[in-house]
């Protein structure tokens, strides 16, 4: 489970970076059409990992004092599901509220 939520701040980093360059510098490289298809296919997936990372703070705030390996899992997992459900939330509220 460390090795899934590593790779989820990796991915997360990298496309923090490409939002930011298509919110910044998208508009002088693309059409504007193209960018706006862009915004709506990356943001809900951008959502769902802010949710994922939510998830990733919870479970390190919640392991910090637990030693037991069954235990350790069962808040990995409980965690992770946090997470998917706030990113789902996140993401279904910027696709149909905003």
């Amino acid at each position: 489970m460390a090795v899934l939520f590593e790779s989820v701040k990796l991915i997360f980093f990298l496309l923090t970076i490409a939002i930011a360059f298509l919110l910044f510098k998208g508009e002088s490289i693309f059409p504007t059409q193209s960018i706006e298809h862009m915004r709506t296919l990356l943001m809900p997936g951008y959502l769902v990992l802010c949710g994922l990372l939510i998830g990733y703070i919870t479970y390190l705030l919640r392991t910090s004092k637990i030693e037991d390996e069954e235990q350790l899992h069962r808040v990995s997992v409980q965690s992770f599901i946090i997470g998917i459900m706030l990113g789902i939330m996140f993401a279904l509220v910027h696709t149909f509220v905003l």
